[in-house]
């Protein structure tokens, strides 16, 4: 009875590590922002961060489901990671509140701040009582396969998904210095006009779809650079139904940022078929376009004059 309460911990415990990391990687974007959107790292730190944690994860997990170096280095490790987990989700819980996706389990499984701290604590429990209960002892060569393992679980997320990766497909041609099309901004759209001069001074409009996961990383990413300079005039349009409106703010916390509905017609022709797009306008000039990776904090303090 002991063995089987020890070995249906240890895979539980180890799917539970493997999958959180398998989900988070793909797309890995969210995660990384969630760094940014706090405080702790930098843009150019950040993908690096996500990527070696996403790495930990996944060796944790082998090692748990092959009972590997268990009380001396696995268990300790795994607790550890854990206790860094919980530290960060309580960092979020009080600077924004038990809103949104913590993006544990990355887009496919949303749980909040509070939600994953109370799984993390149970994992705790389950690693103590692991700890307490098993007599696994070690076997041959098993610091060679430890070391191994690491290797390759730590070069994985860099190797699957490099950085910058997801977005190279995504670059748009650079079709620019031409005039916004008032009659598609001010006539086509049944919504009616935009909220803000968009012909007048520089803006940082955006085109998204509120289905496209793509739309929301990009609008994830907008919301932490207007969260650190609000000052810089982002615009943001958007197509689709409008059941998803509420959902894409949840996701993307970009309710605040002025925005509004623009209908297919228009919509499909300022963007000819492809999005997310994020035009660079100055005084109705598109002189710039952007995509994920090409859209840069610091280039756009410049652009706009600010410091």
């Amino acid at each position: 009875m002991n063995k089987i309460i020890t070995v249906s911990i240890r895979v539980l415990l180890a799917v539970a590590f493997i999958g959180s990391a398998a989900l988070k990687l793909f797309p890995v974007e969210p995660f990384e922002l969630s760094f940014i959107d706090l405080g702790i790292a930098g843009w150019s730190s950040a993908p690096i961060i996500a990527r070696v944690i996403i790495g930990a994860e996944f060796f944790l997990g082998v090692l748990l489901l092959m009972g590997i170096a268990f009380k001396k280095f696995t268990i300790p490790a795994a607790f550890f990671l854990l206790i860094v987990f919980t530290a960060h989700l309580l960092i979020q819980l009080i600077k924004e509140g038990n809103e949104g996706d913590c993006g544990c389990f990355g887009i496919y499984l949303p749980m909040t701040p509070l939600q994953s701290i109370i799984k993390n604590v149970v994992m705790m429990l389950l690693l103590f009582l692991l700890w307490k209960i098993s007599n696994r002892n070690s076997f041959r060569y098993q610091n060679a396969i430890a070391v191994s393992l690491g290797l390759l679980s730590f070069s994985l997320p860099f190797i699957l998904n490099p950085v910058e990766f997801l977005y190279q497909k995504h670059l748009q041609p650079e079709s620019v210095n031409y005039e916004l099309p008032k009659d598609l901004i001010l006539e086509k759209n049944k919504f009616g006009p935009p909220p803000v001069d968009l012909f007048t001074g520089k803006r940082v409009i955006s085109f998204m779809t509120l289905s496209c996961p793509h739309c929301r990383q990009a609008a994830l990413k907008i919301h932490v650079i207007n969260k650190r300079h609000p000052e810089i005039p982002f615009f943001i349009y958007l197509n689709g139904k409008d059941e998803l409106l509420d959902d894409f703010f949840a996701a993307t916390k970009t309710q605040d940022i002025p925005h509004m509905k623009l209908n297919a017609e228009p919509f499909s022709k300022l963007t000819g078929g492809s999005w997310p797009q994020i035009w660079w306008v100055d005084n109705g000039v598109v002189v710039k376009k952007s995509v994920y990776y090409t859209l840069k904090e610091d280039d756009l303090l410049q652009w706009v004059n600010l410091p």
